[in-house]
């Protein structure tokens, strides 16, 4: 009964091993995934990697060891997660957003989306991103300048009650040295705001200089689309991808000297790496072939991209929405419109009276033809142009509209009419 305890426990150990690494090989980058197999063939000497050119392994590693020694805020931020011992659930979500936090600390995460992988509402992935916050250093995970500067006051001694307000608020005052103003407005001496610049500009408007890992980044794309005729093709660049093979010599060792331990596990784990590596290719191109196909309209005639949402590509390909998240995270495809990330390909959308999905583009298009069609003396109002919308079976807020507005850079009806007046 020990015995068989034992045992299970160890298959239990030895997959969730397996799971980590091939989850993690998903959702390295290029250039990450050939820093993590320059790594284990150094440590491996039944991994033989014949790596592409160029890349840091048919290179003089010197520079990128140096590098090495100070480990990358991604590499902090992951220790702190383990060191939790969070709930799986808690920890897929708070690993998400360290996925998404960029080298200079900053979280470029769209929270609605997050909310839509995960099926949590909107105010619980507010928490988990007040949760990152409080991770080392601080700073990380804000969405902006001034959160970050006020992230990190909790580090600082004796913090005035008013410096967060200004931060928040006033930052242009204070790097205009309007200090008479900010007097004014905070009930606060002239000395008072000048102290605040002094202890603000002690802060750090990025993290990046303390945890560089390379001076050259790649975007490289694993994903070469062309367009022949009307057909969208899609191909691995496997020209570029590393071959990993298993030293010869020492398979022949092992055959000669079968319970030798330390082989045995060295060629397990590189078994499990090539195979690991092996899934990471099929996974990517299952998930960027079928992207690029149902986006192929975009690509042949230059049409709006088309709604399609993580878990819509889950439910198509069969896989949690969890893997096509890392399968598409700093992935590129080349494509005749330049180097993509293949997460652009994902456009959130509305239904519409058919129950179909309508992206956010194609929205995007009938907002800026009914304005550029619109009576300039009398502009629509965003409730106007929701209910022009509603018109074409495109059910949107008014709130929706002033936010795809606002992205294409289109003024206000108060505004386009008063610019309109002007000329």
């Amino acid at each position: 009964m020990e015995q068989h305890l034992e045992q299970r426990l160890q298959t239990k150990l030895f997959m969730s091993k397996h799971l980590q690494q091939s989850l993690s090989l998903l959702t390295y980058s290029y250039e990450e995934l050939l820093d993590c197999l320059q790594e284990k063939a150094e440590s491996n000497p039944l991994l033989e990697i014949d790596f592409p050119l160029p890349h840091p392994g048919n290179t003089n590693m010197t520079e990128y060891i140096a590098h090495e020694q100070v480990p990358s805020l991604e590499t902090v931020l992951l220790e702190q997660l383990a060191s939790l011992r969070l709930p799986a659930a808690a920890h897929a979500e708070l690993l998400y957003l360290v996925e998404h936090v960029t080298e200079d600390g900053y979280l470029q995460c769209d929270l609605e989306e997050m909310a839509d992988i995960f099926s949590i509402p909107l105010e619980h992935c507010e928490k988990q991103v007040k949760a990152l916050q409080h991770f080392e250093p601080a700073g990380v995970g804000a969405r902006d300048l001034q959160e970050c500067l006020i992230l990190q006051l909790r580090d600082c001694q004796e913090v005035p009650d008013y410096i967060a307000p200004i931060i928040k608020n006033d930052l242009e005052l204070l790097a205009d040295q309007q200090f008479w103003k900010l007097a004014q407005k905070y009930n606060i001496t002239e000395e008072d705001a000048d102290s605040c610049l002094s202890l603000i500009r002690r802060l750090k408007p990025s993290l990046r200089a303390d945890h560089e890992r390379y001076e050259n980044t790649y975007m490289f794309p694993e994903i070469l689309v062309e367009t022949i005729g009307q057909e969208v093709v899609v191909q691995l660049q496997e020209k570029y991808f590393p071959a990993i093979s298993i030293n010869e010599v020492y398979q022949e060792l092992l055959k000669d000297h079968g319970e030798n331990h330390y082989l045995k596990i060295h060629l397990s784990e590189a078994l499990r790496l090539k195979s690991g590596v092996t899934n990471r290719y099929e996974t990517l191109f299952r998930v960027a072939k079928t992207a690029v196909e149902y986006q192929s309209a975009f690509f042949l005639g230059g049409k709006p991209l088309r709604a399609l949402r993580m878990r819509d590509m889950a439910s198509m390909l069969g896989l949690h929405v969890s893997t096509i998240s890392r399968a598409v995270h700093e992935k590129y495809i080349q494509t005749p419109k330049g180097v993509l990330p293949l997460k652009s390909l994902f456009e959130r959308g509305v239904h519409n009276e058919s129950q179909e999905h309508v992206s956010r583009s194609f929205i995007q298009l009938k907002i800026k033809e009914i304005i550029d069609g619109e009576n300039k003396q009398k502009p629509f109002s965003d409730q106007q142009i929701a209910a022009l919308l509603m018109l074409q079976s495109i059910q949107v807020t008014r709130r929706t509209v002033a936010k795809y507005r606002e992205q294409l850079r289109l003024p206000s009806s108060i505004d386009r009419k008063e610019r309109k007046n002007r000329l």
